[in-house]
């Protein structure tokens, strides 16, 4: 009966089913050396409805001796203890539904490859909460990581298409389907063709910006094609749109938290322009510690984008170094958004009625 309700839970995901232990758990294997799972339990309620800890343990036991890791993505709290798994494991904290920034990326990536690297036998357990979304954007990233070093070649999309077929079942959808999951997997991609000393800003905290991050902004926010109730422009503050960053609030921990950056209101400058409605912040929106930025829309809808890679992808030139001695200079950089492309309530696709045609965030970037 357990089964059946944790099968339930599981879908649509597929379900693995060991023959010599008679145990049945919500695991894939996507490769032989990565296994992305649901988050195990140690509750007697929960067990009910999710996979015990000590069943995951059996497995990985019988299956692969000593020779596994567990690489944990729950920012909501653990499930069980790290004594449950021998404290074999490690946390990268980010929260449900959205997507980890580069940073994070980085640093898991490069600990999971260690591991894999020392042995072919070792495993890679990486889990989240329902072992799909958070977990499967990891896995395509060290999966990506892995391609590019040992044949120098990138296939995001097929990395993609290949967790979907090893995670999910038939006609249930792609394994990683929240767009802001996917931007950041393409981001990723840029990244690991980009020279070290450009690639050490996404991904080095002790490595600062070339730019006056004091001086630096966001100017403002156009939204594209809006529908005719926003004809009256003093109803747009009804998106109640607001930007929100990541921060790290414990420095011990390897986690990111949402903080909120700046919620428009009537308090901040409207116009019209043809098709285009135009909001510009009441006050400064400095960039100082502001590199992933959040845009949500009535709450219920959403999309995240990192700054510093949308300013090289909207420009040409070089964008790390100014060509003259204008205390004043400065680059543009914006970053436009389709409302297909937006996240819905909890990552789904469920935003409601379409209420513009895309909106774009613009901002400055002072030397």
């Amino acid at each position: 009966m357990k089964n059946l309700i944790r099968s339930i839970v599981s879908a649509p995901k597929q379900v693995y089913y060991d023959n010599n232990l008679d145990i049945q758990f919500d695991l894939s294997y996507v490769t032989d050396q990565v296994i992305v799972s649901a988050g195990p339990v140690r509750n007697t309620f929960k067990e009910i409805y999710r996979y015990p800890v000590k069943d995951l343990v059996k497995i990985l036991e019988f299956n692969h001796r000593d020779q596994w890791y567990i690489w944990n993505f729950r920012s909501e709290g653990l499930g069980y203890s790290e004594n449950d798994v021998f404290h074999k494991i490690s946390s990268f904290l980010f929260p449900d539904h959205q997507p980890p920034p580069l940073r994070l990326i980085y640093k898991c990536v490069l600990e999971i490859d260690q591991f894999l690297s020392k042995d072919k036998k070792n495993v890679a357990v990486l889990h989240c909460k329902a072992g799909k979304g958070r977990s499967g954007t990891m896995c395509c990233a060290y999966l990506m990581y892995h391609c590019y070093n040992q044949h120098g070649c990138l296939k995001t999309e097929e990395i993609m298409d290949l967790y979907t077929r090893k995670r999910m079942r038939s006609y249930s959808g792609n394994g990683i389907s929240i767009q802001s999951q996917r931007r950041y997997l393409r981001y990723w991609e840029r990244l690991l063709t980009m020279p070290e000393e450009m690639q050490k800003y996404e991904i080095d905290d002790t490595s600062p910006l070339p730019y006056d991050l004091e001086k630096s902004c966001i100017t403002m926010i156009k939204i594209h094609n809006p529908s005719s109730y926003y004809n009256d422009v003093s109803k747009i503050f009804d998106l109640d749109i607001e930007l929100e960053k990541y921060s790290q609030s414990d420095m011990k921990q390897e986690r990111v938290d949402i903080t909120s950056v700046y919620q428009f209101s009537p308090l901040d400058i409207s116009c019209k322009k043809k098709n285009t409605i135009i909001l510009i912040p009441e006050r400064e929106i400095i960039l100082n510690k502001i590199k992933d930025v959040k845009i949500s829309i009535k709450s219920f809808c959403y999309c995240w984008f990192d700054m510093l890679m949308e300013t090289i992808m909207s420009n040409r030139e070089e964008v790390f170094h100014k060509s003259d001695t204008d205390a004043n200079e400065f680059i543009r950089g914006h970053f436009t958004v389709p409302w297909e492309d937006l996240d819905g309530f909890r990552g789904s696709t469920q935003k409601g009625m379409k209420l513009f045609s895309d909106l774009e965030i613009c901002w400055r970037l002072y030397y």
